[in-house]
């Protein structure tokens, strides 16, 4: 990538500063505020109790904020904007509902809120008490439900936008298992298959750190609570008790109906008010404190912009995006697009971005978006799930609309095809088996970039890592409607244009179309279009960057604690070695000397044979010593030929330096990692970027190309 920083386009963003003020006694405190201006807030209602006799955990408090960017209880957004005014405020912070020794409901939390003497009050429902072993058929409601006890009934229900439903119990069976009270973040567990808590959500309000609140409590026999809850516990023991100020549920009692086991007490609740100390607001009540939270970055600015952090000097670059065509919004956002109608063939029937099959089965169906995406105008994605496993098809495909009836699926130009009992990817009616990813749980994407490549990924649930199930081999061209075909029951679809992103700009990178200043340079290495590597027989041979200079740290600079090395490696022979064979090594050094038997500091990569043909890969992480000693096991690979994408990260906070190889050119499609610990060991004057080899008797000429170094200094992660 090649810049032109454009002073007129620089954006600095320094920190911003908040005065913050926490309530955790139990009761009424006064938050007296002079002058006005907008506040964001936490309010975490008390933790429910726990049942008793084989008892469910408890719900946690409501769990209720304005933070921008963050979610609310129950899979919400945060709330909308609060401004305050010179007035007094009471502050009402929620106990936790106490045990006791009934089998009935153990007893809900208090309500924690936020009370002008004129205005909107904000209040977080108490956590709801869950069922023990006498409980009645319809249990506790409240911020989140309590779970059911080991009798088989439905949990507690949580509060919209406070939290979440307890768990429900299915059967009684030994060892009488109750349910997980619900959380603010997820549902509680059933028993008798799971009896943990629910989810609980992180604030970073106080700290400009993630803290977890509002966890549901642990199910009596073994379950566990969440976020603060409590953990459940078999008979005859006391249920445990939620962390004080967490809003979580205690955890189940176990024991039979009188055992005179104690119900685990829900924690306490907590309020948590800020502001910016720029605001003009000034206040007195509960612990003040001041804290500097690194502000996002904006997305109203001009195509091209470069913000640099105050802090690391750290540039990042900003890609305005694009939207969908057919949309009236503006660049950058992430569209998502509504169903026409008109395009309905039989029975489907679309309400938003849900597609339904309204009777019938069968492939002789689809509906279509109305807004199309183009490589031309910098690609986009769709994105898909289903409310069950069952028969769906959804891809891109251009205009006219016209499958042939009985083949919806593969008129498609690039779809996912998923079934009960196969999974296949359609590309211009190409079939392509891929793996076992077929699943209700499981989401679903299509990706087309600007150059027309199109990608195919699946992940399982709504969160962790994409697996790029597929590459397309025909190029994109021209515009893309998404075809959606259920045989059955119901899919959620979006369309969406490609996102405004800061890209974060590397601290040097190369692609060897100009000269960076590579020495050390010997007959067996030369920098053409890339740098080119020949493995020779007894010669150490080397190529060097030197980093502290303009292109990279600067003058004087060597690298800090934590830095991400990525570089292109193309294996262009399949040279047969023996003896340690092919072993080339790219790394950061202390010292311009031989890495393989001079001591000084090295943190890279090495590709070796390991005295096999079985080509192999290690982290390297050496304290002023040998490169390859401390480094971790070879991970074996095949390497016959071809391009692959390598990132080595040192991470000073984790001690350790790990090695992966990539597929694909965006660091995607994972082969594999081996990683070091650096436990105990200092570095030091790192600056020597180089690639070089261990030197042999017995080995052939393998030939390796090094292309697109990129080095990331002070992070451990590049978005």
């Amino acid at each position: 990538m090649t810049i032109k920083y454009l002073d007129s386009k620089r954006i600095s963003i320094a920190p911003a500063e908040y005065k913050v003020h926490t309530f955790t006694s139990t009761g009424n405190t006064t938050f007296a505020v002079t002058g006005s201006g907008d506040i964001e807030y936490l309010v975490i209602a008390g933790g429910g109790a726990s049942g008793n006799g084989a008892g469910g955990g408890g719900g946690a408090g409501g769990f209720r904020t304005n933070v921008s960017g963050a979610t609310s209880g129950g899979g919400s957004s945060a709330e909308s904007t609060y401004g305050v005014t010179a007035q007094n405020y009471t502050i009402t912070v929620g106990a936790g509902g106490t045990g006791n020794s009934t089998s009935n409901c153990g007893n809900s939390g208090a309500n924690s809120s936020i009370v002008p003497a004129s205005g909107t009050s904000i209040i977080s429902l108490g956590g709801a008490g869950a069922g023990g072993g006498n409980a009645p058929a319809t249990l506790l409601s409240g911020g989140s439900g309590g779970g059911s006890g080991d009798v088989p009934r439905t949990g507690g229900l949580g509060t919209a936008g406070q939290g979440y439903n307890g768990g429900t119990t299915a059967s009684q069976t030994p060892p009488y298992p109750a349910s997980g009270g619900g959380g603010a973040g997820g549902v509680g567990g059933g028993a008798p298959s799971s009896s943990a808590g629910g989810l609980g959500l992180a604030s970073s309000i106080q700290t400009g750190s993630p803290i977890f609140y509002a966890g549901g409590g642990g199910g009596s026999n073994s379950g566990v609570g969440h976020s603060g809850g409590g953990n459940g516990t078999a008979y005859p023991n006391d249920g445990n008790d939620a962390t004080a100020n967490s809003g979580s549920g205690g955890g189940g009692a176990g024991g039979s109906t009188g055992s005179g086991a104690t119900n685990g007490s829900g924690g306490s609740g907590i309020v948590i008010v800020r502001y910016l100390t720029s605001s003009g607001i000034t206040a007195t009540g509960g612990t003040i404190t001041t804290t500097s939270v690194a502000q996002t970055k904006p997305t109203n600015v001009q195509d091209n912009s470069i913000l640099v952090e105050p802090s690391t000097a750290r540039r990042y670059w900003f890609d305005l995006g694009v939207e969908p065509k057919g949309t009236s919004g503006s660049g950058g956002d992430w569209a998502e697009t509504s169903f026409n109608n008109s395009t309905i063939v039989n029975n489907e029937s679309a309400s938003g971005n849900v597609v339904t099959r309204t009777s019938g089965s069968g492939w002789n169906s689809y509906i279509r978006s109305n807004e199309y995406i183009s490589p031309s105008t910098g690609g986009g994605e769709i994105y898909f799930t289903q409310s069950a496993n069952t028969n769906i098809s959804v891809g891109l495909e251009k205009s006219p609309f016209n499958p042939a009836p009985s083949a919806t699926y593969t008129g498609k130009d690039y779809s996912f095809h998923t079934t009960s009992s196969s999974n296949n990817m359609y590309e211009h009616t190409s079939d392509y088996a891929g793996t076992a990813w077929a699943s209700a749980t499981n989401e679903y994407r299509i990706t087309m970039d600007s150059a027309g490549l199109v990608k195919y990924y699946w992940r399982s649930g709504s969160s962790g890592a994409w697996t790029l199930e597929r590459t397309s081999t025909v190029t994109a061209s021209g515009d893309y409607y998404m075809a959606v075909s259920p045989a059955a029951g119901t899919t959620t679809c979006f369309i969406k244009g490609t996102p405004a992103t800061w890209t974060m700009e590397p601290t040097f990178e190369d692609d060897f179309s100009t000269d960076k200043g590579w020495t050390n340079l010997t007959s067996n290495t030369s920098v053409t279009t890339q740098l080119n590597y020949t493995e020779t027989n007894s010669t150490y041979i080397r190529a060097t960057k030197d980093l502290q200079d303009s292109n990279a740290l600067g003058s004087g600079n060597n690298m800090s604690d934590n830095f991400v090395l990525r570089f292109e490696l193309n294996k262009t022979n399949d040279a047969t070695d023996t003896g340690n064979g092919s072993q080339p090594l790219i790394d950061i050094s202390s010292s311009l000397l031989d890495a393989w038997f001079n001591n000084q500091d090295s943190i890279g990569m090495n590709i070796t044979v390991d005295r096999t043909t079985t080509m192999g890969y290690q982290a390297i992480g050496a304290d002023n010593q040998y490169t390859h000693q401390g480094d971790s096991a070879i991970n074996a690979y095949t390497w016959v030929t071809g391009i692959r994408y390598c990132e080595v990260i040192k991470n000073a906070t984790a001690d350790t330096v790990t090695a992966t190889i990539y597929t694909n050119s965006d660091y995607t499609g994972s082969l594999g990692t081996a990683s070091v610990s650096t436990s105990g060991k200092t570095f030091s004057g790192l600056r020597y970027l180089s690639m070089r080899n261990f030197a042999d008797n017995a080995r052939s000429s393998t030939v390796w190309e090094m292309n697109n170094v990129q080095v990331y200094d002070g992070v451990t992660t590049v978005n």
